[in-house]
């Protein structure tokens, strides 16, 4: 599942594609439309500096245009749209609240302007990432990709918690994976009071660019007044060892920073959940 269109969600995907051969491909459905064929068909180069994601879209439906797992096209995500289903025990759906209607008419404006001029247009990539809840027996997760707060109602969170709302089916989460790297540009009160069993628990997958990185101190302190108990996949920021102060085009350049580790959480039916950290994943105080 590709959550959207940024780098850090879409590297090496063709790859992880690969290796799972019985695998369906899910993405956005912002990315659903003639100009996103045109692009990839199209020599990436010419769109430095998104040209390394262009070339990833573009083997990725190579890949199913050749069958992959019986498939020759994406799995569509847009809100309220089911992505998968098994009835037999235990039962298992998942669910996509985004991106919404307007998120996608945005999104696909945008890649038209792209392809015509090479540049990006004002749409942001993360106003149109999946955003998931899943259901397995009682045990249930919401996977919030990069979908930030907009003042737009028809989008970003708001649209996906009133499309949550029309859909009295939904039950709530118990696990989150949080949003945008727990930055507060996802916060949403709605995220906790409608989508989430009070105090669920959270993952946070930590973002490093140049010396900036999230979640930081404030986020974490947000993020513990509202959930159980918070783990997050690597350093929320890399030593100082790893950062090189010399400037580049007037930021720090950054060294290779540690690799993510993996939160796994694993629950049998109307048990408690139990956490599995490979390094460096760890859980998270204030």
């Amino acid at each position: 599942m590709a959550s959207h269109w940024h780098d850090d969600h879409v590297s090496g995907l063709d790859s992880l594609l690969e290796r799972c051969t019985s695998a369906q491909f899910a993405c956005s459905a912002a990315l659903d439309s003639e100009e996103i064929w045109a692009l990839a068909d199209c020599d990436a180069s010419q769109f430095n500096p998104m040209k390394r994601r262009v070339r990833e879209f573009r083997d990725v439906l190579g890949r199913l245009a050749d069958g992959h797992a019986g498939r020759t096209t994406p799995t569509w995500a847009l809100e309220l749209l089911p992505l998968y289903r098994r009835d037999h025990a235990p039962p298992c759906t998942m669910t996509a609240l985004s991106p919404s209607h307007k998120a996608k008419t945005v999104a696909s404006r945008a890649i038209a302007e792209l392809l015509k001029s090479g540049r990006v247009g004002r749409a942001e990539p993360n106003d149109a990432s999946i955003v998931v809840l899943g259901h397995v027996g009682d045990a249930s997760c919401l996977l919030g990709g990069d979908l930030e707060t907009t003042s737009d109602p028809e989008m970003g969170w708001d649209a996906v918690i009133a499309a949550a709302t029309r859909e009295q089916s939904l039950l709530r989460a118990n696990v989150i994976k949080i949003p945008h790297h727990g930055s507060p540009t996802a916060h949403h009160d709605g995220i906790w009071s409608e989508l989430c069993d009070d105090r669920p628990i959270g993952v946070v997958a930590p973002w490093q660019n140049a010396g900036d990185h999230r979640p930081r101190t404030e986020d974490v302190e947000y993020l513990y007044a509202h959930v159980t108990e918070l783990f997050l996949c690597a350093p929320a920021h890399p030593p100082d060892s790893q950062v090189d102060d010399a400037p580049r085009r007037g930021r720090p350049r950054k060294r290779n920073y540690p690799p993510m580790g993996r939160v796994t959480l694993r629950r049998r039916p109307s048990q408690d959940w139990t956490v599995d950290l490979s390094v460096p994943a760890h859980a998270c105080s204030v």
